[in-house]
């Protein structure tokens, strides 16, 4: 399972854009995708939890650009990265959103 702390999103232009988005973002990659009822296309397919970051990362991206061209139009993802929480051994998801 993919938990919020282990997401970061970052705005490409200002703080207001990461203001906005951040929630519905962050609501859309923490949703598995298929248990939202009424709307089983919302949410991210989790399939990524057992993958490799950098493979993980490259989904992820993908995911978001079908997802957000659907469910949040006004935004685009920039740019997807992973970095390894050392202690723990966890991947964090750096997500740099735009305007679309």
């Amino acid at each position: 399972m993919i938990t919020s702390n282990q997401i970061r999103i970052e705005a490409d232009d200002d703080m207001t854009l990461l203001q906005k988005y951040d929630k519905r973002l962050r609501s859309l990659i923490l949703t598995p995708e298929g248990t939202m009822i009424g709307n089983r296309d919302f949410g991210i397919d989790f399939d990524l939890i057992s993958m490799q970051p950098i493979q993980a990362a490259n989904f992820l991206a993908m995911q978001l650009e079908q997802k957000i061209t659907r469910y949040i139009p006004e935004i685009k993802v920039i740019s997807v990265d992973t970095e390894t929480d050392s202690p723990e051994g966890r991947v964090i998801f750096r997500i740099r959103i735009g305007r679309a």
